[in-house]
């Protein structure tokens, strides 16, 4: 039940902003496959032994944060 809300939710908030009925549709279909297909994934991941991985922020940023330099990834590390 509450997919069936959570689609047609999906559908009527697309179409009240201004796209036509069939991308409503469209857009719904691909939301609702997401959330299933990373359901799957979650439960495929803990019974195979790997942890779900979380995202790639931290939190909230505040004034004081800076972005890191040289990260052990190579991502944001400069080479001179």
């Amino acid at each position: 039940m509450a997919g069936a809300a959570a689609f047609t939710h999906v559908h009527d908030l697309t179409v009240a902003h201004g796209q036509p009925d069939w991308i409503g549709w469209a857009n719904a279909v691909a939301v609702e496959l997401m959330a299933i297909y990373l359901g799957l994934e979650i439960r495929a991941r803990r019974r195979t032994g790997r942890l779900p991985r979380r995202g790639r922020t931290r939190g909230p940023v505040g004034p004081g944060d800076r972005p890191r330099r040289g990260h052990p990834r190579g991502r944001g590390s400069h080479r001179r």
